[in-house]
This record gives C-alpha cells, sequence and structure tokens, in this order.
C-alpha cells in the first residue's frame, strides 16, 4: 500500500463549498459513479480514499450466513465499514490511525476544521473546479498488479 497524493478529479470526487459554512472550507462530495470511498481521520479531518474494488474489505462478497437484507445485514455492513477503518493506513497530515467516518456517495464528510453540515440532505453546494484540489489516494496493490 502506498498513500499518493493525486488530483480530486482524477478519482471522481469533487471539492465544493457548502452555502452557509463557507468560513469551514471545502469539502467532498464523491461522484455516484466513482469507484472510491474514503475514511476520514478523526483528528484532523483528513480523509484517505481508496478504489472499492481493489479494497479486500469493500469488495468482498456478503457471507453465506448474512442474509441480504434486515437488521442481521445492516450489523455485517456497519461491521464492514469499521473494519475498513481500521485498516487504513495512518494519516498522512497528522499521523493518526483512528479513522471514524466512512464516506462514501451517500455522506457528506466533515469539514477541515471538523464541523459537520448539520441538513445534509437540505444542503447547497458549490462545486469547485476537481482539477485545483489534491487528495490522499491509497493505493492498495492487488494480486494481479502485485
Amino acid at each position: 500500500m502506498a498513500v499518493k497524493w493525486v488530483k480530486a478529479a482524477s478519482i471522481r470526487v469533487t471539492p465544493c463549498r457548502v452555502n452557509g459554512y463557507e468560513s469551514h472550507g471545502h469539502t467532498f462530495l464523491v461522484d455516484e459513479h466513482s469507484d472510491v470511498a474514503g475514511g476520514q481521520c478523526a483528528n484532523c479531518n483528513t480523509i484517505i480514499w481508496e478504489n472499492v474494488f481493489a479494497n479486500p474489505v469493500l469488495s468482498e462478497g456478503r457471507p453465506d450466513g448474512v442474509p441480504p437484507s434486515g437488521p442481521d445485514y445492516r450489523k455485517y455492513h456497519v461491521a464492514k465499514r469499521l473494519r475498513f477503518l481500521s485498516a487504513l493506513p495512518r494519516c498522512p497530515n497528522c499521523g493518526s490511525s483512528e479513522h471514524d467516518l466512512f464516506v462514501n456517495n451517500m455522506v457528506i464528510p466533515r469539514f477541515p476544521d471538523g464541523v459537520t453540515v448539520v441538513s445534509p440532505e437540505e444542503a447547497k453546494t458549490v462545486r469547485m473546479d476537481p482539477e485545483s484540489v489534491n487528495v490522499w489516494l491509497n493505493v492498495v496493490e492487488t494480486q494481479e498488479s502485485a
């Protein structure tokens, strides 16, 4: 594994500002067709992104004993996200190993100062140029690339 500094556009993540939260900086929106998910650092709010198909935890199939829906499936899904977060490398910004927020196209992550959008479903976003912002990508070596 190697954490690399890449353009947000290269992984289909869009930086944006949220109306009413401009003083907190920018956050990110994940394109619905993007192949990445991320983990946000509990200490400094940096996000490490990773390709979901290359990540062994996120790409695993549903175990036979887990139903396709319902409370047991939700329990499995929460545990899977926690396994993903705990397997991420140390934050390249602060060195912390604690990542506490799973980020995908359904979640608006915290701002750099830790503030959370109060009502994400009502948030009015202003997209920024994804070529203008770099992000951290954890490149997972797959058996094919090894």
